[in-house]
């Protein structure tokens, strides 16, 4: 079968103990009782040669991976990086999504946080405090922009892509695959009208059912940008812990997005990850102060301005 499915700040705060980030109040939800993947420390990569699946197979098991997973809660290391200037801030935060799409991620720098971007069901939400400014749109706004990291985020920056990506889209029609330079691409096409477009690229690795890259293009068939996956974890339960599929998931441990302006790159590595933790419909929830200034984030990205 050729088609496949599949940070308000009272709900996580971060506080420096010994010089080390913990996470406070997203693990108390480890204390209710249900079957979870925790991933505190990352385990080790696969250490011996693996012979790759042929890619029928791979996708089979990027789709299985992909729909055992319900929840991502995780702790980031993430280095923002001005490409054209060659300067790069180091800054913490924060992620969590589910797998209806709705995410929110939160960023700071040292204890100050930077912004805190949410999407939850159409609304999609940027929050500056620094600016004093709380940008709002829709994911179909956001759509149609391109270039920048903001647009490819809200692109793929729900649980599933961001992570466990898939060649395929709940619109898709057909998947081709080609090689190049020694490696297979999938490229997964819609059909809007009576043409058919390109909307993503799978670069699957040679050694692993991984994807070693992503690319999205918009509905124009022009590039958004790339995520660039690496430094991938193969973890399995260790004894006495449980057995549910998610807990021997592999995931990347670090993400490179890039725009396709090439001005700007977000370097999230993983500190921490959590996988099927419950996560509540009041965690999208971006809480601006009353007198912080509400812009159109559709707007702001079509004028070519950065909400930066």
């Amino acid at each position: 079968m050729l088609k496949y499915s599949c940070m308000s700040e009272n709900w996580m705060s971060y506080t420096r103990v010994g010089g080390k980030l913990v996470a406070l109040a997203v693990l108390l939800a480890l204390l209710n009782g249900c079957a979870i993947a925790r991933y505190a420390r990352l385990p080790d990569p696969r250490p011996e040669p693996y012979c790759r699946a042929p890619i029928v197979k791979v996708m089979e098991e990027m789709d299985a991976r992909r729909n055992s997973v319900n929840t991502v809660v995780a702790r980031l290391n993430i280095v923002l990086k001005d490409e054209v200037k060659g300067k790069e801030q180091t800054l913490w935060g924060a992620y969590l999504g589910d797998r209806q799409g709705n995410m929110r991620m939160r960023v700071k720098y040292k204890e100050r946080l930077l912004f805190d971007l949410a999407m939850h069901g159409e609304q999609v939400d940027l929050y500056l405090p620094l600016k004093q400014k709380l940008y709002r749109g829709t994911r179909a706004e956001v759509g149609h922009t391109s270039g920048n990291e903001l647009a490819l985020l809200v692109q793929v920056g729900n649980v599933h892509d961001l992570f466990f990506p898939r060649a395929w889209t709940d619109q898709a029609v057909e998947r081709r695959v080609k090689v190049e330079k020694g490696m297979e691409v999938v490229s997964v096409l819609e059909r809007p009208s009576f043409v058919r477009r390109k909307v993503r690229q799978l670069v699957i690795s040679t050694e692993d059912p991984v994807a070693n890259e992503m690319r999205v293009f918009d509905q124009k068939g022009h590039p958004i940008g790339s995520v660039v996956y690496g430094d991938y974890r193969f973890p399995g339960p260790r004894a006495g812990e449980t057995t549910e599929p998610a807990a021997g998931v592999p995931y990347p441990g670090r993400l490179k997005l890039l725009g396709s302006e090439g001005k700007r790159s977000l370097q999230m590595d993983i500190e921490e990850m959590n996988v099927n933790t419950p996560v509540l419909p009041k965690h999208f929830d971006v809480k601006a102060p009353d007198n912080c200034r509400v812009e159109d984030l559709g707007e702001a990205l079509r004028s070519g301005k950065s909400p930066w």
